[in-house]
């Protein structure tokens, strides 16, 4: 089509990696994830030949992310941990912790507690502070992992400029301990910080949407500076699906 007629006069014929990712993010836009899942994966490969280890390694992660929607969780683990891999490779602190974040995803899809837990204490070793830990901590509970309780949560709660965070991490705590109404007043808290407008929006979305309150499942595109934002979209379009 015409986008693609474009994309394919334009200077980026001239370098393939750019070329290959741009056309995923056109599939993956349009709904095409087994398309988009290939080109990300070429993309990956000629940007190793060409030198751009970031590219690299987003390209990589983003295809394992196509896997994970399209519910191949094998062949999904097995992508994350490799590319969480080459990740540590190439020096790459924070693709090293989204990679084992999204595997310990993916092991839990597939059963495997023992693997969801070691890659989830991969993960919280490379996670920076603020967003990606509360991020990591959250999926940690909703994947049903015991690891959380031994990280700490204080330098998250000292920050005033992260307490939409940490009330939304109350909330999860309080629904995880069976504890609803709690989570509801945390959640409504966490509302009332703008948590909308930080990168665990959908998380909060999600927790709604448990917790019987009005939520929305938000556009599933990229480009997103927290990869794991995904899951949780991809979690609540699941419960929104009729059961067949």
């Amino acid at each position: 089509d015409a986008a693609e007629r474009d994309l394919h006069k334009s200077r980026l014929v001239n370098r393939p990696s750019l070329l290959h990712y741009t056309e995923a993010r056109i599939a993956w836009s349009r709904g095409d994830v087994k398309r988009a899942e290939v080109l990300y994966e070429r993309a990956a490969e000629d940007a190793a030949n060409e030198g751009l280890s970031g590219t690299e390694s987003e390209a990589r992660e983003l295809g394992g992310m196509a896997l994970l929607r399209r519910g191949e969780w094998n062949e999904a683990q097995r992508r994350f941990a490799a590319s969480g891999t080459r990740a540590r490779q190439l020096g790459l602190s924070f693709r090293s912790y989204t990679s084992a974040a999204l595997g310990a995803y993916a092991a839990h899809r597939i059963g495997d507690g023992e693997e969801r837990d070691r890659k989830l204490a991969d993960a919280a070793k490379f996670a920076p502070p603020g967003p990606p830990q509360a991020s990591l901590r959250i999926l940690a509970i909703r994947l049903q992992s015991p690891v959380w309780k031994t990280w700490s949560t204080e330098a998250i709660a000292r920050d005033p400029q992260q307490a939409p965070l940490m009330s939304l991490i109350r909330a999860r705590e309080a629904l995880h301990a069976g504890d609803a109404e709690t989570a509801k007043r945390e959640l409504r808290r966490a509302r009332a910080e703008s948590i909308d407008e930080t990168e665990l929006r959908e998380e909060a979305e999600l927790l709604a949407a448990e917790l019987g309150m009005p939520a929305q499942v938000l556009p599933a595109d990229p480009p997103y500076p927290n990869i794991l934002r995904y899951v949780a979209i991809f979690d609540l379009e699941r419960m929104r699906k009729p059961s067949r």
